[in-house]
């Protein structure tokens, strides 16, 4: 696969070396996953391995190109990697609901019903806390936290309101109100996700910048 190790093959026309230790072909094979990679993406070889191993940042009216070191490179590839899956699964669901809701174009009482008919995926991640917790389980618990709001908002207080507008006499449920845990990720304009975008658009801020 494409790895950290000096290039064993002949390198891409027209790629970027890159400094010591950035993203490199390991060989024959690395070679073969780039242009396939390339060319299912739509895009070339030498494009590819420079959106992998570089950025572009904006500063006082100027662009600057930065190479990035190796781990910045590996993150780039695994973040494209996931960026792919998640629009690979969603065209697969939107695709399974354009079939479901094509059965129900014809005439007939249960046309309605069928072409209303959709697969809809809710995958709630389990809240952790690590001793170091990456990015990623940063945005799935900030996922969790946004859910419960939604919960709490749908189930109780729209209910309770509701309950109180038509004069039923029912117990009042208490509930944890998660708004300022929401507001310190979110927040604007200083949150922990305000302050992390600010890293991404400082040149040479790196990961141990955002830990804490």
């Amino acid at each position: 696969g494409v790895g950290g190790r000096a290039a064993a093959a002949p390198p891409l026309a027209g790629a970027p070396a890159g400094p010591p230790g950035s993203l490199e072909l390991d060989g024959e094979g690395a070679v073969a996953a780039l242009r396939l990679a390339a060319r299912l993406l739509g895009c070339g070889d030498a494009e590819l391995l420079t959106a992998l191993n570089s950025r572009t940042i904006s500063a006082g009216g100027e662009e600057m190109v930065i190479c990035k070191k190796l781990p910045e490179a590996r993150a780039s590839r695994d973040a494209l990697a996931k960026a792919l899956y998640e629009r690979l699964f969603d065209h697969i669901i939107f695709a399974l609901n354009g079939s479901l809701a094509a059965v129900g174009q014809g005439s007939g009482r249960g046309a309605a019903a069928a072409s209303s008919a959709g697969i809809g995926i809710l995958d709630i991640f389990g809240s952790e806390i690590f001793a170091t917790n990456g990015f990623e389980q940063l945005l799935i618990n900030y996922a969790n936290e946004k859910l419960q709001a939604h919960f709490t908002a749908a189930a109780i207080t729209l209910l309770q309101a509701e309950y109180l507008r038509e004069g039923l006499a029912v117990d009042r449920v208490e509930y944890t109100d998660n708004a300022a845990t929401i507001a310190l990720l979110e927040g604007k304009p200083l949150s922990v996700l305000a302050v992390l975008d600010d890293q991404c658009l400082q040149a040479g801020a790196g990961g141990a910048a955002g830990a804490g």
